[in-house]
């Protein structure tokens, strides 16, 4: 009986000094915490400088200077991503081999547990095969005083014995407990642990894509302006004067004497209209606005596959809504909104869609509605345009008409 019980003991203390090593065991990867630190102190320095370069006076010199640092800093937010997602794979590694180690020491455990358990039972078994459980059958039915003192005895010592047997077991079932909580909790650290890989991940696609972006925004200034100050200086000129040529149109534009047109009647034709200082080629500007703010009208315009020049070029599918095209095969040689030349303009937005077709020049009607044309002045020079009023605030715009 006292082997048996010993032998519990020391599987008790085993158990507990595996439990206790555990929690001396270290995590986390200093060097990887180190390395995301200056990278986010670097990251730090980079956008304060593009803050100043935006403040600055605009000049080939300085919008290189501002691509460059856009493009560092979105590769140095690259590696940070990349650190960060070794460190959590690296945490989740670690605590994959911690559960494995949980696990064998749960399982020991719990073997400890039922040993506990079977001791308790062949003790009990043993006190009713070979005593009366009586103590008055002890002490009255024992053939002498001798014999009773060694019954007492032999009582007391099972008492003390089955009380420290019963406390090694439930501080055996605290320790299973405790490990119990370390597993789940591990285990659910490494879903949190995936679920932000997964969101770093998706930071790097993005990263990926504005780095791609802005290296072909820098290519593409560089090829417009060869790399001449005079150039870009001029390219900036005809940018703005076409975006005032357009807020003039928008400020003025009157629909008292306009006429009413149906969708797929020809309004107008593709021109230059324009040139040179609001012009750089025939083309049709379409834009749409709503109540006088800008919209982005490949909202308006029906689905339709074209050739598209933009950050990935080819042909595309573009447009989401019910009006048709105003030109019938057109290419389109600028998107709305953040373009890869859309840097010539105030605010860096391209205020529509820019749109070419070198086989038919009709410009079309894309919907029902009031028709107005004119001639903006710009820089001396007639912009011919034309507008529709669709209703329910939504005009559309033709600029650059013959």
């Amino acid at each position: 009986m006292l082997r048996i019980l010993g032998l519990s003991a020391i599987m008790l203390a085993l158990v507990s000094l595996a439990v206790f090593g555990y929690f001396s065991s270290s995590t986390g990867s200093v060097l990887a915490q180190e390395s995301a630190d200056d990278l986010e102190k670097r990251i730090g320095d980079l956008e304060k400088k593009i803050k100043e370069l935006g403040g600055v006076e605009q000049s080939l010199k300085n919008e290189i200077a501002y691509l460059d640092s856009q493009i560092s800093l979105t590769e140095l937010k690259i590696k940070k991503t990349n650190v960060e997602i070794a460190k959590k794979t690296e945490q989740i590694t670690k605590l994959e081999e911690d559960i494995l180690d949980l696990g064998d020491r749960v399982e020991k455990i719990i073997g400890t547990i039922d040993f506990q358990n079977e001791i308790l039972a062949k003790r009990s078994r043993v006190r009713y095969e070979n005593l009366e459980t009586s103590p008055l059958y002890i002490i009255f039915g024992s053939g002498g005083l001798s014999d009773v003192l060694q019954r007492l005895e032999y009582l007391r010592t099972m008492s003390e014995e089955d009380q420290k047997l019963l406390t090694q077991m439930k501080e055996t079932k605290d320790i299973y407990d405790k490990q119990k909580g370390l597993l789940g909790n591990k285990k659910e650290r490494i879903e949190q642990l995936k679920k932000q890989i997964e969101a770093e991940k998706q930071n790097l696609m993005v990263y990926s894509g504005q780095l791609e972006t802005k290296k072909i925004e820098k290519k593409n200034l560089l090829e417009d302006t060869q790399q001449d100050e005079a150039t870009y200086q001029k390219l900036l000129a005809q940018a703005k004067a076409e975006l005032d040529a357009i807020n003039g149109i928008v400020s003025g534009i009157s629909f008292a004497n306009g006429e009413k047109v149906k969708k797929g009647d020809v309004i107008a034709y593709m021109g230059n209209s324009g040139a040179p200082y609001c012009s750089t080629g025939a083309h049709l500007h379409f834009e749409v606005r709503k109540n006088g703010a800008l919209v982005n009208a490949e909202s308006y315009l029906k689905s339709k596959s074209l050739t598209v020049y933009h950050y990935s070029s080819g042909v595309t599918k573009i447009g989401s809504g019910s009006w048709g095209w105003p030109m019938a095969n057109p290419a389109i040689t600028q998107r709305f909104g953040k373009t890869p030349w859309s840097w010539r303009y105030p605010g860096g937005s391209h205020t529509g869609i820019d749109m070419v077709d070198n086989t038919n020049y009709k410009i079309y009607a894309p919907d029902d509605g009031i028709y107005v044309r004119s001639v903006q002045n710009c820089y001396g020079v007639g912009l011919n345009y034309a507008a529709i009023d669709h209703g329910d605030g939504i005009i559309s715009y033709y600029l650059h008409i013959r």
